[in-house]
């Protein structure tokens, strides 16, 4: 996701670069960004990842 996310925004980062940023700014700013994406997703996908399978079994076994 990562390396999808630098790939899209290479002219946004690289125009951070000739405005003056570090790379390590830019690094942090591209990270810190990702982590806000990731941080929410993973407690959503476990909860998801936990009730879905229930739900699907729950539905097939009154048709059984």
């Amino acid at each position: 996701m990562g390396r999808i996310a630098l790939s899209e925004r290479a002219r946004e980062l690289a125009s951070l670069r000739v405005l003056g940023m570090t790379r390590g700014e830019v690094a942090a700013r591209l990270l810190g960004e990702q982590a806000l994406l990731t941080a929410p997703a993973i407690p959503l996908g476990l909860v998801l990842g936990y009730w879905t399978p229930r739900l699907i079994t729950r539905a097939y076994q009154s048709e059984l």
